[in-house]
């Protein structure tokens, strides 16, 4: 069974890699210019036939049957490269008639599976909905886990910087991270830094070149953006204690999810505490050494601590901040001291 398989992968591999080259090798000949049919079977070759060996060759696989969909649209860029503009009528019939079609489908399946998604976080009362988390399970369902980890950074700082305004009391389990720290406001000077500095050098470069300046512009344009989605999430992720799990959020810049029975300690951190953060301690916060943490959790085993854009680096001791730290300290001591005998490790303190 593994050897017709990989043999099965080996031929639609081979299968596909021929259809491509041969589109490729027939649009640059001469024929080309002499026979329209030509052109349309190059057409249907490259958004027809190899969609459908790309879907074949990933059925069985670990990558999702979705990302057709974005194969489909390689393709068809593919082929507006590959055919002059005059042999492209049934491309742009393609365009025009079955890629809303497509479109539509896709933005039908996003939608219903975060819906989906919400209603399982709703429906649990212990458990907080987070539009994040649900946004970046339903893309998982489209993309590969990276590329949806990008997608869902793009969007979540479109939601939070510019939807996600309504205000909502915390729960009891929930516990905010921005208002003493200083974070916003260092974000604040950030963006009014960058909002300066991209009039100055676009008034510096428009005396050279007019498309650069606007090019920078643009540029600088995108990073406001992303600096108030970033701040403005602060306040809508915050940390949550569930009831066999703790999910630890820094906006979307950052955010690690540790199970309960994991946590060998969690302790608050007095002011004069030194830190010294190495590959097995580090900050939930990407500022690090800028933001003052007031608590520390040593766990049991290595966690995972998933950054922006879905990189990963793992910690046995994690420094946070947090507005009301000791209450979150007594809570998770308060959820460690009821799990089972067997799960919990004698209490060590890490100050004197």
């Amino acid at each position: 069974m593994v050897l017709s398989t990989h043999f099965r992968a080996v031929l639609l591999t081979s299968l596909l890699c021929l259809v491509l080259a041969v589109a490729l090798v027939l649009s640059n000949t001469p024929w080309l210019a002499l026979h329209q049919t030509l052109a349309t079977g190059i057409t249907y070759d490259l958004v027809l036939i190899a969609p459908f060996i790309y879907f074949l060759l990933i059925r069985q696989s670990p990558i999702p049957t979705t990302t057709v969909v974005p194969f489909f649209g390689l393709m068809l860029l593919l082929a507006t490269y590959m055919l002059p503009v005059h042999q492209q009528q049934h491309l742009q019939m393609i365009k025009h008639f079955v890629l809303p079609v497509v479109e539509l489908v896709v933005l039908g399946v996003v939608v219903y599976k975060i819906r989906k998604v919400s209603k399982r976080y709703k429906q649990n009362v212990a458990t907080s909905y987070d539009f994040f988390t649900a946004l970046k399970e339903a893309l998982t369902i489209l993309f590969p886990p990276r590329a949806s980890e990008i997608i869902a950074v793009e969007f979540g700082v479109i939601y939070y910087g510019f939807i996600a305004w309504k205000k909502r009391p915390l729960k009891s389990n929930e516990f905010s991270y921005h208002r003493k720290s200083g974070t916003v406001l260092l974000l604040g000077v950030f963006v009014f830094m960058l909002i300066v500095e991209t009039f100055i050098l676009h008034i510096l470069l428009e005396q050279w070149s007019l498309v650069a300046a606007w090019i920078l512009t643009g540029l600088g344009i995108y990073s406001l953006l992303q600096l108030i989605g970033f701040a403005r999430s602060l306040s809508k992720r915050p940390t949550v204690i569930c009831p066999d799990e703790l999910r630890l959020h820094y906006g979307i810049l950052s955010e690690t999810t540790i199970a309960l029975a994991e946590i060998a300690a969690v302790q608050t951190l007095p002011q004069t505490h030194k830190i010294t953060y190495n590959d097995e301690a580090r900050s939930l916060s990407p500022l690090g050494e800028m933001e003052k943490p007031n608590v520390m959790i040593r766990l049991r085993t290595q966690g995972e601590l998933v950054t922006l854009y879905g990189f990963r680096r793992s910690y046995r001791t994690l420094y946070l901040h947090l507005d009301t730290p000791q209450e979150f300290t007594n809570q998770i001591n308060h959820r460690i001291s009821s799990l089972p005998s067997d799960n919990i490790i004698p209490p060590f303190h890490f100050f004197t």
